[in-house]
């Protein structure tokens, strides 16, 4: 009788063991599938998040890009500009009576201004002060300004990008130079008048507010690890990033 009582509780015993070791791997089971779930649902709304500062930061800088155009134009296709920066070198026309000069910068903003054709730069303007420096020495895309800004011209209109200017990110709008209507017995427009803003931190600050974005980074590609929303700036060697650690509206180095 106790040999049997004994052999029963031991069967017992292990039956329960068992079961506990059963319900405790179900238990780990269910937690892990939880945590896998919740892991999937943090990484998909991480990448929602991404993706939807990815299209603000996309959207405000298209609209940038449209004010700057329509800006640039008004000073490009312009009889008077034609007449004495088109064809003629004409600085006092351009900075001493400030027809395209110092408030360029003082009140619009614009780091530099240049007007440019084939072989050289023909007007320069840094920070408001007249300029002998080139833009080629400035910028690695001098050619590229000055090929889509004919290319725009085409169908009368301005280009629009981003560069690195004096070592940082920039958009530049660009316009072939010419009178309102160019008469057959004009020569053709060749000369391209530049825009330069630099995203500097008193440009984004305002533009991330524009579209409730906390923070509107502009970093080096190089030294961005990807895995957050970020939007390749062209050719310039920068990307515009989402929300960081950085200061809003900053650049590398700044």
């Amino acid at each position: 009788m106790d040999s049997a009582t004994t052999g029963n509780t031991a069967s017992r015993n292990r039956l329960t063991r068992q079961m506990i070791l059963a319900f405790s791997g179900l238990v780990l089971l269910i937690l892990t599938v939880g945590l896998a779930s919740l892991y999937r649902i943090v990484v998909s709304l991480d990448e929602r998040e991404a993706a939807h500062s990815e299209f603000l930061a996309s959207s405000v800088l298209q609209g940038q890009f449209k004010s700057e155009k329509t800006y640039l134009l008004s000073h490009a296709f312009w009889q008077a500009a034609y007449d004495q920066l088109g064809v003629q070198d004409n600085r006092d026309w351009a900075f001493d009576e400030d027809n395209i000069g110092p408030t360029l910068f003082s009140n619009d903003g614009y780091d530099g201004v240049f007007v440019i054709d084939d072989d050289r730069t023909t007007y320069a303007m840094l920070e408001g002060q007249l300029s002998d420096f080139p833009l080629e020495a400035l910028t690695p895309d001098r050619q590229r300004v000055l090929q889509q800004a004919r290319e725009a011209a085409r169908t009368d209109e301005a280009s629009a990008g981003y560069t690195r200017f004096r070592d940082r990110p920039a958009l530049f709008a660009a316009a072939v130079i010419r009178p309102p209507q160019l008469s057959h017995h004009l020569p053709a427009a060749q000369r391209v008048l530049v825009f330069v803003r630099r995203l500097s931190p008193e440009v984004l600050t305002p533009l991330a507010a524009s579209v409730g974005l906390a923070q509107f980074v502009v970093r080096n590609k190089e030294g961005h690890t990807s895995g957050q929303g970020e939007l390749r700036l062209e050719d310039s060697g920068y990307c515009s990033a989402g929300p960081s650690n950085g200061p809003a509206g900053s650049w590398p180095g700044a």
